[in-house]
């Protein structure tokens, strides 16, 4: 049985090493828990879903801008460099 090499396993790490940090802040969390928390706090069936909504623009507005200003104060070529050595 013949084997990949180790190049490939070694990438495939990286890969799944780079999948699980991105869960870590949370957002996927927050979305998936989000109805039953605006239920909870009295929001109704329909209502809990609007408000879900509204959170989901919230972040994604919020996400933005911190980006926006990230990549303005410090930088894109900077930000591009050290990403690529990060990764």
């Amino acid at each position: 049985m013949r084997y990949p090499k180790k190049e490939k396993h070694t990438s495939a790490g990286y890969g799944y090493l780079h999948a699980g940090i991105q869960d870590t802040p949370g957002t996927n969390s927050i979305l998936f828990y989000a109805p039953v928390l605006f239920q909870r706090m009295g929001f109704g069936g329909n209502a809990s879903l609007y408000a879900l909504s509204l959170t989901n623009a919230v972040l994604v507005v919020a996400s933005t801008l911190l980006s926006i200003g990230t990549v303005g104060r410090l930088g894109g070529r900077d930000l591009l460099i050290s990403g690529g050595f990060v990764m």
